[in-house]
């Protein structure tokens, strides 16, 4: 869980940098590039936002794909937040790296 976590964390920051790049009307219109996000990123967001039916999982991996420029830095800032939950109940050591 945490290194899925991690690793969507570390595929979603570089296209959150694009999408802070561009001029905010023209966030909505950013399209990510082709496999920038794989099952296991996705996997990782459905898990953040709740994988059983009525919770917000499916609809946010969806507003990803459909929406990348509005969603992945909201969905990120949600990724890095349960990790650094994470490495206080694992312990830091487990986190580093």
């Amino acid at each position: 869980c945490i290194n899925a976590n991690t690793s969507a964390i570390k595929a979603m920051e570089p296209l959150a940098h694009a999408i802070e790049a561009l001029p905010p009307d023209e966030r909505p219109n950013y399209k990510m590039p082709a496999d920038s996000l794989n099952a296991i990123h996705y996997r990782a967001v459905q898990r953040i936002y709740g994988e059983q039916p009525g919770e917000q999982g499916a609809y946010v991996v969806e507003l990803l794909r459909k929406n990348p420029g509005v969603a992945v830095p909201v969905v990120l800032g949600r990724l890095l937040q349960k990790d650094a939950e994470w490495c206080v109940v694992v312990g830091d050591a487990l986190c580093e790296g």
